[in-house]
């Protein structure tokens, strides 16, 4: 006879009260362009794994953000918006820097500072729960918000500015 455990719930991470209001691991969102014949989205991950295996208390949380395009001649674009780790927090007087760690913005990382950590953390925060009500905000837009563009400037250097306009949802 096999012995039977109950499995803990990974997710809400531990003392991370802000992302309790994101009650799916996974989830994506997409929009219809029909001017442009294009269809793009967002979509957001969550894999935990046990940080001691044994112990199963725990957990590291990965999370990707990541989005696409695809057009009428078939032309199709994936990419990474935003990903980052986030450990349980289980001593609330250290601060957020020792609970985030490996923030990529568009696939490239950017220096872990305490900054950059809660800007990170806020911005998938926002990203994920615009992404559970089926909503694409525009990725650039956000990230430049939550200032992680500045964190890597090299990233945008040699990009035409006009790329950064945004379109109007009366537009489409």
């Amino acid at each position: 006879m096999g012995i039977t455990t109950k499995k803990r719930e990974s997710w809400p991470p531990k003392g991370w009260p802000q992302f309790s209001g994101i009650t799916q691991k996974s989830a994506q969102a997409l929009v219809k362009d029909l001017k442009t014949a294009r269809i793009y989205g967002l979509s957001y991950c969550v894999r935990s794994t046990p940080l001691y295996q044994l112990d199963g208390r725990y957990y590291c949380h990965t999370v990707d953000i990541a989005g696409w395009e695809y057009t009428i001649q078939n032309d199709s674009q994936e990419y990474p918006v935003l990903s980052f780790k986030l450990t349980d927090r289980y001593d609330q007087a250290q601060p957020m820097l020792d609970y985030i760690s490996s923030v990529k913005v568009f696939a490239r990382p950017i220096d872990v500072t305490a900054q950059n950590a809660k800007r990170a953390a806020l911005a998938g925060l926002f990203l994920m729960k615009q992404v559970g009500e089926g909503f694409v905000p525009d990725p650039r837009r956000v990230l430049k918000v939550y200032r992680l563009l500045n964190a890597a400037p090299d990233i945008f250097k040699n990009i035409d500015p006009e790329e950064f306009k945004t379109v109007s949802y009366k537009d489409v």
